[in-house]
């Protein structure tokens, strides 16, 4: 009988080995939740106890609320990638694994990285971390898990192009939702707290449509129920004192 021939990422998934770190993820509905700042405030609560714990990397879009909570916390510089005569600044997963911390905070899973790149995508990249025995922090929005494209297209009118594999949310030990409600999230565009207000503007006739907010949020919700689902009470380790998330936060 013949199988059907594997995904390329299903090849890299079978081809890895057993993590050694642990993975939490902090999945959202949209940008501006809070996400990073959750993220951010579990890292200065884990620091507090003792944890060794470091920033692989932070994207701050200008949010002054979320890089007010980097402070005191480590930071691992960024590698400069150079790509038809720009640079750009990506993760140094090198420079984590010599620097080897108990628990690494990492931004923006979804994220390609620029060609020339060792590896196509961020996630791979917290592979590598979690391989190497680091524990990893990460966030995402529940329009980049890749079985939803096809739901957020319908949901959104927007192809999303940057997906994470359903296999590696799975693999998570945690994953934790950061709610707001439609309401405080539409509040916080128009105050200017997500994008400068003239791209504020352009976001709620586009993506930021209350309609399309609530379909995301439910999705998000759904999702999150089911992970919970799927997962026994998580190990302990570095993330023994976990904060849950709270609506309200920036």
């Amino acid at each position: 009988m013949s199988s059907s021939t594997p995904t390329s990422a299903e090849i890299l998934r079978d081809a890895q080995p057993k993590r050694g770190g642990h993975l939490r993820v902090f999945l959202g509905y949209a940008p501006g939740v809070g996400k990073t700042f959750r993220m951010l405030e579990e890292a200065q609560h884990l620091k507090r106890q003792g944890k060794d714990i470091v920033i692989g990397y932070f994207e701050p879009h200008g949010r002054k609320d979320t890089i007010a909570k980097t402070a005191g916390l480590e930071m691992i510089p960024t590698r400069k990638i150079n790509y038809r005569d720009v640079a750009f600044q990506e993760m140094d997963t090198d420079a984590i694994i010599r620097r080897h911390p108990a628990i690494c905070v990492v931004d923006e899973l979804a994220h390609t990285n620029v060609p020339g790149s060792e590896r196509a995508k961020r996630w791979e990249d917290v592979q590598v971390l979690l391989d190497a025995g680091i524990d990893v922090i990460t966030n995402m929005n529940i329009q980049h898990l890749e079985s939803l494209n096809d739901h957020i297209f319908n949901i959104t009118g927007v192809r999303v192009r940057e997906t994470v594999p359903d296999w590696f949310v799975k693999c998570a030990d945690e994953v934790v939702m950061v709610d707001a409600t439609t309401g405080a999230l539409l509040n916080r565009l128009k105050r200017g707290d997500i994008y400068a207000l003239e791209k504020a503007q352009q976001a709620m006739e586009n993506f930021f449509k209350e309609s399309t907010l609530a379909a995301l949020r439910e999705l998000a919700l759904r999702q999150t129920a089911h992970e919970v689902e799927c997962r026994e009470e998580p190990p302990g380790g570095a993330f023994d004192a976990f904060v849950p998330a709270r609506e309200g936060d920036p």
